[in-house]
């Protein structure tokens, strides 16, 4: 079974956003996020750390309708951690969604556990996190995918931190780079292994 989400409107675009100063280069600006092509990347001075994040915030001139947030073509490992947080108001004083654990207030990874790190052989690449092994993560791009309760927010804080990869050589980077981020809303769907995309009239 497989799970996805279509979105057709990015209002990424009409976000004012705001960084921290001195995070972001001044050659490859937040505002770079917003817009195509991808390889037009916003790259920070920095990578960040649980205690001293990257933070980006962004307001709204209206409340916009979110069921997804995305960001595209990173360079963000695996096991970095993200946090999004939606606010009703531009002050972020009401908070519509928080993506951190409810019960243990830890942050999302990039990409979240996928397999059941007990049932993987000992030695694997991949034992004792249950993520894609490094050799395979290397074949797709690293892109973070967030579905949120449906929500109108006027505000949105973005909290990363964690490692982070040179696309060149998979070796260690010292900063990421953002190709484009997208907030707006979708329609979730599931497809079975032998799902056949069409459509049938008067279908659900």
């Amino acid at each position: 079974m497989g799970k996805g989400i279509y979105t057709d409107t990015n209002h990424m675009a009409s976000a004012a956003l705001v960084g921290t100063s001195g995070d972001w280069a001044t050659l490859a600006p937040l505002d770079l996020m917003k817009a195509l092509p991808l390889h037009a990347a916003a790259v920070t001075t920095r990578l960040g750390t649980q205690g001293d994040p990257i933070v980006i915030e962004g307001t709204f001139p209206t409340s916009v309708p979110c069921r997804y947030f995305g960001l595209f073509d990173t360079n963000l490992r695996q096991r970095a951690s993200c946090r999004l947080e939606l606010f009703a108001n531009t002050a972020m004083t009401t908070v519509l969604v928080d993506t951190r654990n409810p019960a243990s207030g830890k942050d999302r990874f990039v990409i979240p556990p996928l397999l059941n790190w007990r049932q993987l052989y000992w030695g694997a690449s991949n034992l004792f996190r249950g993520d894609l092994p490094p050799a395979d993560f290397r074949l797709y791009p690293s892109n973070v995918h967030i579905i949120v309760p449906f929500c109108r927010p006027k505000a949105f804080r973005l909290t990363l931190y964690g490692p982070a990869f040179d696309p060149a050589d998979g070796s260690a980077a010292s900063t990421y780079r953002i190709g484009y981020a997208w907030i707006g809303d979708g329609v979730r769907f599931f497809a079975p292994v032998d799902f056949e995309p069409g459509y049938v009239s008067g279908d659900t």
